[in-house]
């Protein structure tokens, strides 16, 4: 997403408000989500749901492929999923 949250060497850490799900994870398609990917927490956009499974991505043109995202490792189990933006 961007801008990036607390880029590197900034002096200032970014608070980011998320209401935690509380309904079924389809209704979150086309929404910026909170997800946790082993010890990351990523805020990127929920963009699809194949089963089990979600697919992430960064706002900005990922054709470069440099945003860590679903282009960069897959998709991520829908559990990993834990809110969306307020």
């Amino acid at each position: 997403m961007r801008p990036t949250l607390n880029p590197e060497g900034s002096n200032f850490s970014d608070i980011v408000l998320v209401k935690l799900n509380q309904g079924p994870i389809q209704n979150l398609v086309g929404k910026v989500v909170f997800a946790e990917k082993r010890e990351r927490k990523l805020v990127k956009r929920l963009n699809k749901i194949e089963g089990d499974d979600c697919w992430i991505e960064s706002d900005a043109d990922n054709t470069s492929k440099v945003y860590y995202d679903s282009h960069i490792f897959g998709s991520i189990p829908c559990e990993a999923v834990k809110g969306n933006s307020t």
